[in-house]
């Protein structure tokens, strides 16, 4: 996989994606373990329950949160489709 043209910006772009899979590798086994489903809401990995804390909380910001993710997902997916 080749995410640019330089080998520096590659590597870093690497060693982010290597490191945030361990991440949420780790949500995944703690939430697992402890039975805490918020701890998987995207609002919540991003730290943006920082600034909005309600946003990390129930059923609804849970969805919701998935729904962006894939809504940004898709875009990334069909821009570069458009190439």
């Amino acid at each position: 996989m080749r995410i640019s043209k330089n080998p520096k910006l590659n590597a870093l772009a690497k060693t982010v994606l290597c490191g945030a899979s361990f991440h949420l590798l780790l949500l995944i086994i703690y939430t697992i373990q402890h039975h805490q489903w918020d701890t998987l809401n995207i609002f919540n990995i991003l730290d943006i329950d920082l600034f909005l804390p309600q946003s990390a909380k129930g059923v609804f910001n849970y969805i919701l949160s998935y729904a962006i993710f894939l809504g940004i997902y898709l875009y990334f997916f069909l821009k570069h489709k458009e190439k």
